[in-house]
């Protein structure tokens, strides 16, 4: 691991580089090539999500006309649809998340850091998320073409994202469900930490669940709106308490319109929110928790929402770079690294500078206020957490901005700290 002190003697692309390096160290599937190498491709990979190519054609043609570098088409392609490949790149991704996580957790980065009676559990929310397919996407047996789709998750303690499967490449209309349940069976079980899955009410599932709890997999999913619920009993919850806000009763059900004996009574979780007065209903395997908390912790679900919105609008990842689940799994892994880079970046500038973008706090801010105003009217009132609680930011257009316009320059981090500081602060 770098030591943190020496961060700011390199630019950006030397820190990434050193990072990338040191995750070839956790892969058996790099090897020689005479067309583009392993270390080529993934440097051509996150050049591309740095920079704004509308195709991969786009792309080439700028290496070979501004850089001077010219790359076969075809071999680059064959690259991106490498089975070998996307093994190298997954498991430079996956070493590659782990060794960002322990430089978060010596930050301190850490957004749930509010609620230790789940300090001892891995958070994820998880979601599709879905693209152009590529150009020359071959068609289904109906002569149609889909979008192109990823189960992306969201470790919601730092705010990291990885793939976790495809759901389809676009040539074929897929459901989630399955493709997340096969996922989820394939993880490696950690004997250190239980998961905790914050899903929505698509990912119900009154039998798998429960059995997943054996194996230390939670969820916290929204009850769906057909659902019929058989009645098991209430459960004792203190109301007063400040997590319990909006919790108007918790109980045990089963599932099913004619639910069996063996089937598991699910802990529900009858919420109103304070400040719209929409009214909600959420299933939670967790049983030590307060209900409330399974309620927050759902809205925390959204900020997954917010990262592909960067993907999409700030990364301009619309569009599936090649034909074939291995070109998207390729593309889906290095745009998780060249994300969760610049989210290292962000918890570097507040650990040690005690940077912070002050911008996207006063909007924040503003629109609260905007919002409480609005609510007092009619009678309402915002949750006390959404002005206490620690928050995990969107990574704002400017900041990601900056750090994409300083990639290709000799600059390093340390001389870069006033321009974050500068854009961080004002809107230029």
């Amino acid at each position: 691991m770098l030591d943190i002190s020496a961060l700011q003697r390199l630019n950006e692309d030397e820190l990434l580089a050193s990072l990338i390096a040191r995750s070839f160290d956790y892969t058996r599937n790099s090897r020689q090539c005479k067309g583009i190498s392993d270390a080529e491709l993934i440097d051509l990979s996150i050049e591309r999500v740095m920079g704004e190519y509308c195709s991969g054609r786009d792309f080439l043609q700028h290496k070979s006309e501004v850089d001077e570098t010219e790359i076969a088409r075809a071999t680059f392609f064959s690259a991106l649809q490498s089975a070998r490949r996307l093994s190298l790149i997954e498991d430079i991704s996956g070493a590659f998340n782990n060794e960002l996580h322990r430089y978060l957790e010596a930050f301190g980065t850490d957004y749930l850091r509010d609620f230790p009676e789940i300090a001892n559990y891995q958070v994820f929310s998880g979601d599709g998320h879905y693209i152009d397919h590529a150009s020359h996407t071959k068609k289904d047996t109906s002569g149609k073409n889909y979008a192109a789709g990823t189960l992306y998750i969201q470790n919601v303690r730092t705010g990291l994202i990885s793939p976790l499967a495809t759901i389809t490449d676009g040539n074929r209309k897929s459901h989630e469900i399955p493709i997340f349940r096969d996922a989820v069976d394939a993880l490696p079980k950690s004997g250190l930490k239980k998961t905790l899955w914050i899903l929505d009410r698509a990912y119900v599932d009154k039998s798998w669940w429960p059995q997943k709890a054996k194996d230390g997999q939670h969820v916290i999913v929204r009850v769906k709106k057909n659902t019929v619920l058989t009645e098991c009993g209430d459960i004792a919850f203190d109301s007063s308490l400040e997590v319990n806000t909006g919790v108007t009763r918790f109980y045990k059900a089963k599932m099913g319109s004619k639910p069996q004996k063996e089937n598991i009574a699910h802990r529900i979780i009858e919420y109103t929110d304070p400040e719209r007065g929409r009214k909600y209903q959420f299933v939670c395997t967790v049983d030590h928790i307060e209900p409330g908390l399974v309620a927050w912790l759902y809205f925390l679900r959204w900020r997954i929402e917010k990262s592909f919105d960067n993907l999409k609008n700030d990364f301009f990842e619309q569009k599936a770079w090649g034909t074939g689940e291995n070109a998207l799994k390729i593309q889906c892994s290095v745009i998780a690294m060249v994300y969760n880079f610049m989210r290292f970046i962000k918890e570097f500038l507040h650990s040690e500078e005690g940077i912070v973008d002050e911008k996207v706090n006063k909007k924040y801010e503003k629109a609260l206020e905007k919002r409480e105003e609005k609510a007092q009217k009619e009678g309402r009132f915002i949750h006390p957490f959404m002005k206490k609680l620690t928050r995990m930011p969107k990574l704002s257009a400017q900041f990601i901005r900056t750090i994409k316009n300083h990639f290709p320059k000799d600059i390093c981090l340390r001389d870069l700290i006033p321009m974050f500081r500068k854009t961080m602060q004002y809107y230029l």
